[in-house]
């Protein structure tokens, strides 16, 4: 008969052995569970209720390591206990534990007869449109370019349900600090909340580990999303998250199944090689492992505004968003406010825009609500591809006609997008 193990998360298994007239069960745990070369390993616990017995990281294989865990723990029961609960007993079950231990970590990994979901809905987004439930991101740029600043916004919004920018479903939200001081965090963060009309004194969860790698602090933040019930991880940044060789796919791999097996939707700042600034430094494991990947452009103006352009690079469901263009605006160091951007007003950024006009045509009339072809082609300063406006918005499903006026040869149609393509 099976023993009923009970998975606390997706790397930590116990099972229970309740002894009648005892109030706290003697519990067996592991997680770490990794096969290696010499056999299957794991950190062993042996609790009563929630008080720590003993513990070790050993080969579960080794039936000398396994009785010194039993014996180190048997000895700190109660006498009642003890008596109750055999030293021979105990050994025997942690032996019985640790045996199917391999097993019951594949079991997890079952094959299942996949029903489809024929769904018409957009996929779900944490923040529209650049970072989806239950999925991962990431933006980058070289340094010194923004990233930390919108990754920060974005975190924020989430947090605190902004929608100013980008439409958000709140969630409890996670900012990990492998980059700057704590102080320099504080700072940037006062004026953010500043920028989005929230009280200086608002809160955001951070831990703050510069200096360590991500694997050196996972274990601590799995404990930290469980306790505080997050739901979405900004990591800033993939640079500073391993003491590997970024450049290696087995680096990438680690971090990016790190950063999946936190189970939550994550967002995740990455640098640009010095060559280009069109692709994430290092191996291409980085965009393989995220669902979007955004490329983050910039233009400094004369006045001091920092406009920020958001360009998706990459998407697995559905179309590429639209460039979206933010400005940031400070007061000498600090950040005051930031918008969208208004017009041609970071002409830089604006003339790095690929998009084709159809996905012009979608981003202005989702900004205005209706427009006709007319109004439209003047929005895109395009008064030439009337006709193609025209011919987009009769033939292509993503458009619906929402208002008839005139008649004959001054008849006119407006037009808005269906509500499946918002946020996408």
């Amino acid at each position: 008969m099976p023993l009923p193990y009970i998975w606390l998360d997706l790397d930590t298994v116990q099972v229970e052995h309740s002894l009648g007239g005892v109030a706290s069960p003697i519990i067996f745990q592991a997680n770490n569970i990794s096969r290696e070369r010499t056999g299957v390993h794991a950190r062993l616990s042996i609790l009563q209720g929630d008080a720590t017995l003993a513990w070790t990281y050993t080969n579960v294989e080794h039936l000398e390591d396994r009785q010194r865990l039993s014996n180190k723990a048997h000895k700190l029961l109660g006498q009642v206990l003890r008596e109750a609960y055999p030293a021979t007993l105990m050994v025997q079950h942690l032996d019985i534990f640790c045996l199917g231990l391999w097993d019951a970590k594949l079991s997890q990994f079952q094959a299942e007869g996949m029903q489809a979901i024929d769904d018409s809905e957009a996929p779900p987004m944490l923040l529209a449109p650049f970072i989806p439930k239950d999925g991962g991101s990431i933006i980058f740029a070289p340094p010194g370019r923004g990233k930390s600043y919108i990754g920060k916004i974005m975190a924020v919004s989430i947090e605190h349900g902004v929608d100013s920018l980008w439409e958000t479903s709140q969630a409890k939200a996670l900012i990990i600090n492998l980059e700057r001081s704590r102080i320099s965090i504080q700072r940037r963060l006062a004026g953010i909340y500043r920028a989005l009309d929230l009280p200086v004194d608002s809160r955001i969860l951070a831990v703050n580990a510069r200096g360590l790698s991500l694997s050196d602090i996972a274990e601590g933040i799995k404990r930290e999303i469980s306790r505080h019930g997050v739901r979405f991880v900004l990591l800033d940044s993939i640079s500073r998250a391993s003491s590997g060789d970024l450049n290696e796919g087995k680096t990438a791999i680690m971090l990016m199944n790190l950063m999946n097996s936190l189970s939550v939707t994550w967002l995740a700042i990455a640098h640009t090689p010095r060559a280009t600034d069109e692709h994430i430094i290092g191996s291409m494991q980085y965009d393989a492992a995220a669902d979007i990947t955004i490329q983050l452009l910039s233009q400094a103006s004369n006045n001091g505004t920092l406009g920020i352009g958001l360009k998706m690079d990459k998407i697995n469901d559905g179309p590429k968003a639209p460039l979206q263009i933010l400005a940031l605006e400070f007061d000498q160091w600090r950040l005051r406010g930031v918008r969208l951007s208004r017009g041609k007003e970071f002409p830089e950024i604006e003339a790095k825009r690929k998009d084709s006009l159809r996905d012009r045509l979608i981003e202005i009339t989702l900004s205005d609500g209706m427009l006709t072809a007319r109004e439209a082609a003047e929005r895109l300063e395009m008064p030439g591809s009337r006709g193609n406006i025209a011919h987009l918005y009769a033939s292509d499903d993503v458009f619906v006609k929402l208002k008839e006026e005139g008649s004959g040869r001054n008849k006119r149609y407006s037009y808005g997008v269906k509500s499946s393509q918002e946020g996408e």
